[in-house]
């Protein structure tokens, strides 16, 4: 048996990124909101205080400041996830 048993099956992308000559493709609308942020518009509003780092992404951020700082960035609550090691 898989170990994904009872997890719905793959769904077919279905939120095309229409910005021109992007073949990529989501399942989810907000991946695809992510997606153009991230790789299109690249609004990198997350700053990090410690250097001139910036990041469209806040997990990215937090990122960089573990790696590059040794800053210990609390977890969101509601996501239930522990921070990579």
């Amino acid at each position: 048996m898989s170990s994904h048993a009872g997890c719905s099956p793959t769904l077919p992308p279905t939120f095309p990124c229409r910005w021109d000559h992007c073949m990529r493709a989501f399942k989810r609308n907000a991946d695809l909101r992510r997606h153009v942020v991230t790789v299109h518009v690249s609004l990198r509003d997350q700053r990090c205080t410690l250097c001139d780092y910036s990041s469209p992404r806040r997990d990215h951020l937090q990122d960089h400041l573990r790696r590059a700082h040794g800053v210990v960035v609390p977890v969101r609550a509601q996501t239930g996830r522990t921070p990579k090691q």
